[in-house]
């Protein structure tokens, strides 16, 4: 992660190009809009996509140093969360802790090395997108597993979110909800048949 974070924030500056979006606004101090990134007339409409660069004009740090930055703590939360999720998602064997151990390092280090090149530039809406895939698969596992209704939410708020971020998103939480209702419908709650079913509307 250390290695990894390093080149986030390495030699970092603006790149003439795709980053007009953000040299333009929050590069000169001005909040970026969700209109900013809706193409109809191409077929593309990400509107939260790179949003969260806003919080920099609050904080009146707009150089392209505090953009990576940025980019470098999403990279950190987003490496817990996949550890995180890793862990609770992987069946363990009660009598190799090594073996728990190595599987989760291995796959979330797999994990981290194929995603973070999105955190190398700001131009994409995977950056916050992977975040919310991380923090949604969590929440999505206690929700199911325990019924936790904070969860259930969280889940289902990260959902919204990520939807907004990238045209596709949509197909991956309605799979879910779906497969959820048509697999496990006699054993959900009551709760979580209705977040399921919000998936989908989403």
């Amino acid at each position: 992660v250390t290695i990894l974070a390093f080149f986030i924030v390495f030699n970092a500056n603006w790149i003439i190009g795709d980053q007009w979006q953000n040299i333009r606004t929050t590069g000169l101090g001005q909040i970026m809009h969700s209109t900013d990134f809706c193409f109809p007339n191409n077929g593309r409409c990400w509107p939260f996509a790179l949003l969260h660069y806003n919080i920099l004009v609050l904080l009146q740090c707009t150089s392209p140093t505090a953009h990576y930055i940025l980019n470098l703590l999403l990279f950190i939360i987003f490496s817990v969360t996949i550890f995180i999720t890793i862990n609770k998602s992987i069946p363990k064997r009660e009598t190799s802790s090594v073996w728990n151990s190595s599987i989760i390092l291995l796959a979330s280090s797999y994990l981290l090395f194929r995603e973070h090149f999105v955190f190398l530039d700001l131009i994409y809406g995977e950056t916050i997108l992977a975040l919310l895939f991380a923090i949604f698969m969590i929440c999505a596992i206690q929700f199911y597993r325990i019924n936790n209704l904070f969860c259930g939410i969280l889940a289902l708020l990260c959902a919204v979110y990520a939807t907004y971020c990238k045209e596709p998103t949509f197909a991956v939480f309605i799979t879910f909800g779906a497969t959820m209702l048509i697999f496990n419908f006699k054993k959900l709650t009551r709760n979580q048949k209705i977040i399921s079913f919000l998936l989908i509307a989403n």
